[in-house]
């Protein structure tokens, strides 16, 4: 612990006994926070809190003794405090007040601070937020929606929007780090800056909750997800080009126009190989085109109405009746299944 008189107050950090305490933590990621409350408008944007924090700060200790615990280590091995002065919580005090940020590990203690930071914040981009209750009314109903689905879903505190809370799908991308692919947002705020209002069953007008939905994010985005997730080799229900038809030679193109009309009849997603490229050039080049499945067609199949069926990325090929082969892939499509798992 550390007791004294703060001799430096620079910012959102005070020092004691030539030891800095800083009350925001705007350095370590955002997911660390519950919530973001700084708001002080400056040249380096909506952090640069500067001259305002320092004189909140001196206004609270007043030249009294400051009293810091030990609250042990973040993840990036620095001390967190609890930091009293004049018996006030000076983080709770600083985070109200929208100077600084409150750690998601103190999230429960500065909840109700939190929330009135929010709300000041709201009422300075869109005008007054005088019904903290439905936040907590609009959080509850997510929850129950996410119960009612039986989707697996956690609760993580800071990461709403200023102006409601939301349901965010999030993925792990190749080098581990977590994007949010798509969103569902209750707006509780912007119907009521933009003077929006509708007349419900009580003849009276009242202001309705916006929903923005993003089900897919960005698209462009969302197939960059799908791209890099399975890099490139979609399964069969994903994949642009979802069966090549390949015959081993231009004597057996007739019965491989036959397949490749019938799957495109079925809505397929084929192609015919009837280059003049050998067959093992053609076997090559779909392996490199990632195509999930390949039709290969000779003698033996036209004579007896089957197909060759090889998967993308397996040398195993199996022979089998060309309608035995029609219902699996269907099923498989329908059921948006992937063979590999």
């Amino acid at each position: 612990n550390i007791v004294g008189k703060a001799t430096g107050i620079d910012g959102d950090t005070i020092t004691i006994k030539n030891v800095k305490i800083r009350f925001s933590g705007i350095d370590a990621p955002e997911k660390n926070y519950y919530g973001q409350t700084q708001f002080c408008k400056g040249p380096k944007g909506v952090w640069a809190c500067g001259k305002k924090a320092s004189s909140k700060l001196k206004k609270l200790i007043n030249g009294q003794e400051v009293q810091c615990t030990n609250e042990g280590k973040d993840r990036y091995g620095r001390t967190l405090s609890i930091c009293y002065a004049n018996g006030v919580d000076l983080q709770a005090e600083m985070v109200r007040s929208g100077m600084a940020v409150a750690y998601l590990k103190y999230s429960n203690r500065y909840e109700s601070e939190m929330i009135e930071a929010m709300i000041a914040q709201v009422g300075i981009r869109g005008g007054p937020f005088d019904e903290p209750e439905l936040w907590q009314q609009s959080e509850t109903m997510l929850t129950e929606v996410m119960e009612e689905v039986g989707v697996p879903h956690e609760a993580v505190r800071g990461e709403a929007a200023f102006y409601g809370p939301k349901i965010d799908f999030q993925v792990t991308n190749v080098v581990g780090r977590e994007e949010t692919a798509s969103t569902n947002q209750l707006d509780l705020v912007m119907a009521k800056r933009f003077g929006l209002t509708y007349i419900a069953s009580d003849n009276e007008e009242h202001t309705p909750i916006i929903i923005h939905r993003a089900p897919l994010g960005t698209h462009e985005r969302f197939v960059a997800f799908l791209i890099e997730h399975y890099g490139g080799a979609f399964p069969t229900w994903l994949a642009p080009l979802q069966v090549r038809v390949i015959p081993v030679a231009s004597a057996f193109d007739e019965y491989a126009h036959h397949l490749n009309d019938s799957l495109y009849g079925l809505l397929v997603r084929t192609e015919l190989d009837d280059s003049n490229d050998s067959f093992s050039k053609k076997i090559r080049s779909a392996a490199i085109e990632k195509i999930p499945n390949l039709l290969i067609v000779g003698e033996n199949e036209q004579a007896g109405q089957t197909v060759t069926w090889q998967r993308y990325g397996s040398k195993e090929r199996q022979t089998l009746a060309f309608d035995a082969f029609l219902v699996l892939l269907q099923e498989e499509i329908l059921e948006r299944r992937d063979w590999r798992i």
